[in-house]
């Protein structure tokens, strides 16, 4: 199995620890996990290139390949990458899989949503070389519906395309207080601050209502700041200038990476979970599934496969880096205490329908030790 594991506290890394800590559990399987997360853990970038990183990417091919050569497993289960460094890891994987045994199985699972434009942004010959990759995978794994077309570059892979919605991963009793308790909105940001997924904006759109004099909420962000290829510029100048604003205002608040117990906690005493997002690897937040678990609506963007766990029955939808769509997002829920619970039912009966753990865990087993 091979994947990123946390730290950091990613979405993704917690996902997969928790779905490899489930087949060492299993009877009759082997289980060899391999990290592919950098050393430097917190502050790497995803999708940037430097020596340290190709260095960890060799040695893990080396790794791989002894394990081959010892144990010879007979299924690989890999979460994909869609940089060119992480596509090459991958094709090496593979490569060696089937050198040691021609006839393994190789399953992977694609955690983002930006396949298609990783493709149509690569060289002629990385092209052929992802086309060759693919066709070579038994069995793609996406996260939803709406990312099928992303693979529409190479129609005979079709048949091997796979939908598994992503799954709450934490095993606490879920249960949450009373909405918008003393009368006042609890807005949850719970993700890591990379600028494309909306925290500058939020604080934004909650200082405007605070200008207009619209108090009776409070505003937590809760993540680590991380830094991504596609943050403008003057990146560093603008988490300063979030840090400073927090600390101009009583009702909002950063209380910086969260687990266990204190998610638990926050997310039970929270009543609306805000994520304008448009990161550009973006896939299926799990932390909105986090959200729909506890019962909470979300407010959001219509971007890659957001639409395929939200609709209108529980969400908003604003445009990403829109902050009067937001403000007015959030004044609404303001304004209308009584349609927070009756929205955050629907986010709890879609969960339950679609987003528990046994549900994504049951799909997943199959795909990889069942479908031949």
């Amino acid at each position: 199995m091979v994947g990123a594991l946390p730290p950091p506290q990613t979405g993704q890394a917690i996902s997969f620890e928790r779905l490899l800590n489930q087949f060492v559990s299993e009877e009759n399987v082997n289980v060899y996990p391999f990290d592919t997360c950098s050393s430097s853990k917190d502050k790497h970038i995803t999708g940037a290139l430097r020596f340290v990183r190709i260095f960890e990417t060799l040695t893990l091919i080396f790794k791989f390949s002894w394990l081959f050569y010892k144990k010879k497993p007979n299924i690989v289960y890999m979460t994909k990458g869609s940089t060119t460094l992480g596509f090459c890891r991958d094709l090496c994987l593979q490569l060696v899989s089937r050198a040691f045994n021609s006839e393994i199985r190789f399953v992977v699972h694609l955690k983002g949503g930006n396949y298609d434009v990783f493709y149509s942004s690569s060289p002629k010959y990385i092209k052929y070389l992802i086309r060759f990759f693919l066709k070579k995978c038994n069995a793609i794994i996406v996260l939803g519906n709406s990312l099928i077309p992303m693979y529409h570059f190479l129609p005979e892979i079709n048949n091997k395309i796979f939908v598994v919605n992503n799954a709450l991963t934490t095993s606490y009793q879920l249960e949450r207080s009373e909405f918008c308790k003393s009368g006042v909105v609890n807005f949850l940001y719970l993700s890591n601050l990379i600028y494309t997924k909306g925290y500058i904006h939020i604080l934004e759109a909650a200082e405007i209502l605070l200008r207009d004099n619209i108090k009776q909420f409070n505003l937590t962000f809760a993540g680590h700041f991380m830094k991504s290829p596609d943050d403008p510029e003057d990146i560093d100048g603008i988490q300063e200038i979030f840090q400073e604003g927090i600390k101009l205002y009583k009702n909002i608040k950063y209380i910086g990476p969260v687990g266990g117990i204190d998610k638990h906690n926050l997310l039970k005493y929270s009543d609306v979970f805000i994520l304008p997002t448009n990161y550009y690897v973006e896939g299926q937040p799990v932390s909105i599934i986090e959200a729909m678990a506890y019962s909470m609506p979300v407010i959001t963007t219509n971007y890659r496969s957001i639409p395929d766990i939200v609709c209108k029955e529980n969400a908003k939808f604003v445009e990403y880096s829109n902050i009067e769509q937001i403000k007015d997002a959030m004044n609404y829920f303001i304004q209308n205490k009584k349609i927070i619970e009756e929205m955050g039912s629907q986010s709890r009966k879609l969960y339950q329908n679609k987003f528990t753990w046994e549900t994504h865990f049951e799909n997943i087993r199959k795909i990889i030790l069942e479908i031949s």
